[in-house]
């Protein structure tokens, strides 16, 4: 089972859909994303 995400942030999404496949059976194994946004530093 491959996910796909456009663009992760926090990660939460992936997080979410990966329980949702776990409860229903299935096995999420890659989860692949075509951007990420940069970790804001402390102001």
């Amino acid at each position: 089972m491959v996910v796909l995400d456009d663009i992760v942030t926090t990660g939460v999404t992936l997080a979410a859909v990966s329980r949702v496949l776990t409860a229903s059976g299935l096995s999420p194994t890659v989860a692949a994303v075509l951007a990420a946004t940069r970790k804001r530093r402390p102001l």
